[in-house]
């Protein structure tokens, strides 16, 4: 059998987070996937599965290793929230921070996409936490904009370890009172959860 420690490590690590919701199998295939990213620095499909085929991560040829990640990637049951969310929460729980620096960040990619994202703002990198995203370059459907947002930074809110002192860096774009209203009344709310929660001092 082909050694892959890369990807049996990634395995093992996954394993010990709670609250991912795959099957062992889709695990697995997640993790051959993360394996790839990470020995090609890309992520391209085909440069993953050159890099899982070079490796010897999978006995596939690079042609089929591609199509699997593509599979894979379009996969439904596989979600940030089932997936990375957990892995986010975990590894924010152990780095037991006491401030925040969060970057709110709206981008497109050709016309064709919008995206928007919360980063952590890390060391001078900024680590993708959650997004969303919509077709570009037509009229946007469904919930509007601020709703979008909105929900954005609930999803945000639930990966944030409690306690926690929060600041969102954004541009000219959410300078507005709508932005200010939205913003500021996740981080509110989130206090006073936490409040809400918190046991007194005094209490014997």
């Amino acid at each position: 059998m082909t050694e892959r420690p890369l990807e049996e490590e990634i395995y093992q690590q996954m394993l010990a987070i709670l609250g991912i919701a795959l099957r062992a199998a889709q695990l697995k295939r997640l993790c051959r996937v993360v394996a790839g990213i990470i020995q090609a620095s890309s992520l391209a499909p085909a440069q993953i599965a050159a890099s899982l085929a070079a490796n010897g991560t999978s006995a596939a040829q690079a042609e089929s290793q591609e199509r699997q990640v593509r599979r894979y990637a379009n996969d439904p049951c596989v979600t940030a929230e089932c997936s990375f969310h957990p892995f986010a929460r975990h590894h924010l729980l152990l780095g037991k921070a006491k401030t925040l620096l969060l970057v709110l960040d709206p981008t497109t990619q050709a016309d064709r996409v919008v995206m928007v994202m919360v980063s952590i703002w890390y060391r001078g990198a900024a680590l993708p936490l959650a997004w969303t995203l919509w077709p570009g370059n037509q009229p946007l459907e469904g919930a509007r904009f601020w709703v979008r947002i909105a929900q954005l930074l609930t999803a945000v809110q639930c990966l944030l370890p409690p306690a926690l002192r929060v600041t969102v860096l954004a541009d000219r774009a959410f300078g507005t009172p709508a932005a200010h209203l939205v913003v500021i009344g996740h981080m509110q709310q989130k206090e006073e959860e936490e409040q809400h929660h918190r046991v007194p001092d005094d209490t014997r």
